[in-house]
């Protein structure tokens, strides 16, 4: 491996080999705080039960449920933020954070007056929300792939593309790029659902 190779690794924001060889332990060790799982777990559940609750007149409580509920999930991301970022890359993890927020907004002036909802200017107020936190979904799952092809790229021009897997574990992002094309099509899809349903 030439420096001028480690350099242009380096430049480029990847980990060049540092030889250190991961165990079994190390590779089935969830990398999440206790309280990062506990604020996305009730954050989804509070989610789940306030869109179960929500529809209607005189539901407030389960509008206000959904929003605390997309808060939680930021901030279980944000606890996490560092770690991720260095795996998943800075921009990535700002976007689910700000999608999540969205989420949230959009619920704000429901869980004050459910009878907004006959109102079709919040309903496109709801519709762009929606849309926002859809498309920076999608856009965190691209940023991601990207990131993946970049390392990826960088390794095999270091001709040693087993530190992507080996001893690069603690930033190498494990999803196949078949999950993150995927999961970017996927929240795009519900963009437009988001759209329609307007």
């Amino acid at each position: 491996m030439s420096n001028r190779s480690d350099r242009a690794a380096q430049v480029k924001g990847i980990p060049t080999a540092t030889a250190v060889i991961m165990n079994d332990l190390d590779r089935s060790r969830i990398h999440a705080s206790f309280f990062s799982l506990t604020c996305g777990a009730l954050g989804i559940l509070a989610v789940g039960v306030g869109s179960v609750i929500s529809p209607g007149k005189g539901s407030e409580f389960g509008w206000g449920r959904c929003g605390v509920g997309w808060i939680l999930v930021a901030i279980a991301v944000i606890a996490r933020v560092e770690h991720l970022s260095r795996r998943l890359g800075r921009a990535a993890v700002v976007c689910a954070i700000i999608a999540a927020v969205a989420m949230a907004v959009s619920d704000v002036p429901f869980s004050f007056d459910a009878n907004r909802t006959a109102d079709q200017g919040w309903i496109n107020f709801v519709a762009n929300c929606w849309a926002v936190a859809m498309i920076l979904a999608s856009a965190s799952f691209a940023l991601v792939a990207i990131r993946k092809d970049r390392q990826m790229g960088a390794f095999l021009r270091l001709g040693k593309p087993g530190i992507f897997a080996v001893e690069d574990y603690n930033s190498t992002i494990h999803a196949s790029f078949l999950t993150l094309g995927t999961a970017t099509l996927g929240w795009l899809a519900l963009r437009r659902r988001g759209q329609v349903d307007a």
